[in-house]
């Protein structure tokens, strides 16, 4: 082989083994996330670095719609929706809760979440529609400092530092801003002369969290803040709720309270239709290249490789992108199994012309694919011309739908005109059977130049 066939081989079987590394052994590439568990304790979990997200119609859970409510003080605009999803899915991961979809609906001020595999609707409403705006106050209303001067808040289970013990509290970082800011306010209240001005209010969306005593002046990243009242239990869930809330940052605009859909949504297929689906899949795969070995024989064989390749590198790009596995996005997923072997029909098709003019296998192979080009280019722009629509007015399943299909659309070209090109063109060189042989005829067909 020449140099750049080498090259191509190479490339080729890097991207297939990469890909099938994701798809087929989710454990080979992990990662870590820290989340809050049930006694509201951080830990930090290893799980897959791409996982296999399934869906609402798959896995039930709760689906909720929120209004971003526009107000003088917080106008509603593009880029503050934008914020407000990922302060969201910040909010979201720290729950532990995987697999989420939170996107805006269309062009409208909504913002939709799913929560795949998750049943509490209060504390998904207690999570998701505060503002989180935590600001430090003195006792004049002056502001200390907000939110965004802290880096982290945890719930932890220990001695918090007011005499009172070991008891559920909230252990926040500061940056080196945060630090400065709230050691010339400690500072100040030491230095004032009525005791009832010695404290340090914190509020967390304009209601007030608690006003602990300034005994001296605090010099340190960490401060904690206790709920003041309540047995352990309500200290445990108020510590959590609220380090969350405060880790994840307050949002840039004001979400309903009363939210436009709240509703559970169990698992509308079950487990063995999920299985279903998955046999169907390979089943379709089967059949498509049991049909494409009768019909085109040799060239048959190379559709089926060139299938399997372009069905590896599909799901990993689907699973690297994080692409959520609805009902919709295996429908989309099924098409462009169909739209990958059309094109290796237009391709073949039009090698067989070529040999059936009586030329050689080489310069077939090289005008059929120069042909076939330009027809399978224009099929899959004008499909990704209707999937770009699909994803720019449609909302959640319909976005889905579009991006799987655009996915499946690339995968398939790629495979089209690189992978088969390059086992065809490996092929004619190795490989030169008979023009009119048995062999020849399994392989080209009918036809053929020596």
């Amino acid at each position: 082989m020449r140099s750049n066939d080498y090259v191509k081989l190479v490339l080729i079987l890097l991207i297939v083994a990469f890909s099938a590394l994701i798809a087929f052994f989710p454990t080979v590439f992990t990662k870590e996330a820290t989340i809050v568990d049930s006694k509201g304790t951080p830990k930090t979990v290893t799980g897959p670095a791409f996982p296999y997200r399934l869906g609402l119609d798959l896995k039930g859970g709760i689906h909720v719609v929120l209004d971003a409510v526009d107000t003088p003080e917080q106008p509603v605009t593009d880029e503050k929706i934008e914020r407000a999803i990922a302060v969201l899915e910040s909010r979201v991961n720290k729950l532990g809760v995987s697999e989420t979809t939170i996107q805006r609906q269309g062009n409208l001020n909504r913002i939709s979440i799913d929560l795949p595999g998750y049943q509490n609707k209060d504390e998904a409403m207690a999570i998701l529609g505060k503002t989180a705006l935590l600001q430090f106050k003195d006792a004049d209303g002056k502001l200390i400092m907000t939110g965004d001067k802290i880096k982290d808040a945890q719930a932890v289970y220990g001695q918090a530092g007011n005499g009172l013990g070991q008891e559920w509290h909230i252990v926040m970082t500061m940056t080196p801003e945060g630090r400065d800011a709230f050691k010339q306010a400690t500072k100040a209240a030491v230095a004032q002369t009525d005791e009832k001005k010695r404290i340090i209010a914190v509020y967390l969306d304009e209601e007030l969290l608690m006003k602990p005593s300034v005994k001296e002046e605090i010099d340190s990243d960490t401060v904690s803040i206790t709920s003041g009242s309540g047995d352990p239990t309500e200290k445990q869930a108020w510590s959590q709720q609220y380090a969350l809330l405060i880790a994840g940052g307050a949002l840039p605009i004001k979400l309903s309270s009363d939210p436009a859909e709240l509703r559970v949504v169990g698992a509308s297929l079950g487990q063995d239709t999920v299985n279903n689906v998955y046999l169907a899949a390979i089943l379709a795969l089967m059949l498509v290249g049991i049909y494409m070995l009768l019909y085109y024989k040799g060239m048959g064989l190379v559709s089926i490789v060139a299938l399997a390749v372009y069905a590896t590198i599909y799901l990993a790009a689907l699973l690297i992108v994080g692409a959520v596995f609805s009902l919709p996005a295996i429908g989309a997923a099924i098409i462009s199994v169909g739209m990958a072997v059309d094109s290796n029909v237009i391709i073949f098709e039009r090698i067989r012309d070529e040999i059936n003019e009586g030329k050689t296998p080489t310069s077939s192979v090289a005008q059929g694919f120069g042909k076939a080009f330009r027809t399978v280019l224009d099929s899959n722009i004008t499909t990704l011309v209707g999937c770009g629509v699909l994803y720019w007015l449609g909302t959640g399943a319909v976005k889905g739908f579009a991006l799987t299909l655009s996915f499946g659309i690339f995968t398939s070209f790629f495979t089209a005109v690189f992978v088969t090109r390059f086992i065809m063109d490996m092929i004619i060189r190795f490989w030169k059977p008979e023009p009119g042989s048995p062999m020849f005829k399994f392989f080209y067909g009918n036809g053929g130049a020596a």
